[in-house]
């Protein structure tokens, strides 16, 4: 008796989930290139990365995100080359003072998406010694500057989004909207949210902004995967991976147990 009614609660989270998601188009930012490379110890050839984007691609992923780093323009252009169907996403440092000039790179490399990460959290701008005023002003300039250089896509992502003050949390996504960014994220930087924290505050970012809304999560509790589907509930639509559940620290959700 008890295995039957565990098996029907079983079904009954499953059926709940399929029909939150279905009927939606779920977008794969897949983020091996970026962070998976941060992983400790992980370090890949050119012929790594062209073979990681063209097998990515071939898979059917939406975006695949580049690390410009230390990487030339003629690296990046091959990478992006070895892309057919995904669209080549670049994550820009907002908080590093030569953002204007990684835009300018990224412009001028290809990129179809220019994600923008400034800190958000109020433990992150003490380490920074930055006020909310200069974060906001910040990133709003830098969402008018990706518009203006002509940029497809672009992304405002909150860095430490679980744990910022909602307040300015608020004000943030809405000003950076009104500046032209096209999609905006909710970041578990750090990787303490739970799913439940995780699905409301989706909920509460849907209520301030009418764009659509990306996931980034970490393994550090071991929640990474849980997370990123309870935002996708809420309402996000798009989800970032890594390959094999690679990722700075403990690592990001692995591709293929997000998309299974």
């Amino acid at each position: 008796m008890e295995e039957r009614k565990m098996g029907a609660y079983g079904t009954g989270i499953c059926i709940s989930r399929q029909n939150a998601l279905r009927g939606r188009s779920i977008r794969i930012n897949d983020c091996t290139l970026r962070e998976g490379e941060q992983t400790s110890d992980v370090a890949f050839s050119l012929h790594d990365k062209e073979r990681i984007a063209a097998v990515l691609d071939e898979a059917g992923v939406d975006r695949i995100q580049i690390a410009i780093g230390n990487s030339s323009q003629e690296e990046i252009r091959s990478l992006i080359a070895r892309m057919r169907r995904a669209k080549a996403e670049v994550l820009i440092i907002g908080f590093s003072a030569d953002w204007k000039k990684q835009i300018d790179v990224a412009i001028e490399c290809g990129f179809h998406c220019l994600n923008i990460a400034y800190r958000t959290s109020p433990y992150l701008l003490k380490i920074m010694n930055v006020s909310e005023e200069e974060a906001l002003a910040t990133s709003v300039g830098a969402v008018e500057y990706a518009k203006k250089r002509g940029a497809e896509t672009v992304i405002f992502s909150p860095t430490d989004a679980t744990r910022s003050n909602w307040r300015f949390l608020k004000k943030i996504y809405a000003r950076t909207v009104d500046a032209g960014a096209d999609e905006v994220y909710v970041l578990d930087t750090v990787g303490v949210a739970s799913p439940v924290a995780m699905h409301r505050l989706v909920r509460k970012v849907k209520g301030v902004v009418k764009k659509p809304i990306g996931v980034h999560t970490h393994n550090d509790y071991g929640l990474g995967l849980a997370n990123s589907l309870a935002a996708l509930e809420a309402g996000a639509e798009t989800v970032d991976t890594c390959v094999n559940g690679l990722g700075d620290r403990v690592g990001n959700p692995a591709l293929a147990e997000v998309v299974t």
